[in-house]
């Protein structure tokens, strides 16, 4: 299957859905549209990293760890907001890999508090953080402190929502490991 050329067309919901599971009946699938999020042209890219979201969603044993670092590595440099919150997603809904990248929990930190991204990166790179902060519970009580000294005048109501949650669950997460 060309998945480069079908990925090029304006897919639905639907089609993507009939290739998700396609996609979940063949790991050697998986990674050849992985592949396709690092590659031009954006369209194609966008559309991949969807698939990939998708199939994260039911099944994350199809990502290696060596998936899981070139994502990750990838979001350091990606500037493209949409494909961005699609990288993202897929890092949300795979378990966290040790060791964590200080680069990359720095990333998230940068992506969730600059007002300059989009509601949907910043909120899931908060939720990102969240979940290191419970894999690391030092690192939680960090992230609660960052919250709350937040001044939310720049931020949007779906942003400060997710802010009450995760703050919500962090506090719990740091009792429990006391």
């Amino acid at each position: 299957m060309n998945f480069k050329s079908i990925l090029s067309n304006r897919l639905s919901a639907a089609e993507i859905e009939i290739l998700r599971f396609d996609l979940l009946a063949d790991r050697t699938k998986v990674e050849e549209v992985f592949q396709l999020i690092f590659q031009n042209p954006e369209k194609i890219a966008w559309q991949a990293a969807w698939l990939c979201e998708k199939v994260s969603e039911a099944d994350v044993g199809m990502f290696t760890n060596e998936d899981y670092e070139q994502l990750l590595n990838f979001t350091l440099v990606n500037n493209k907001s949409g494909l961005q919150r699609l990288c993202l997603s897929i890092l949300l809904n795979l378990p966290i890999r040790k060791p964590i990248s200080v680069e990359f929990i720095n990333n998230c930190f940068e992506q969730m508090v600059s007002t300059k991204q989009p509601v949907g990166v910043q909120v899931l790179s908060m939720k990102i953080l969240q979940k290191i902060g419970i894999v690391e519970s030092v690192f939680a009580s960090e992230l609660l402190a960052c919250l709350e000294s937040l001044d939310f005048t720049d931020f949007s109501p779906g942003f400060i929502a997710a802010r009450k949650n995760v703050s919500k669950s962090l506090k719990i997460s740091i009792k429990d490991s006391h």
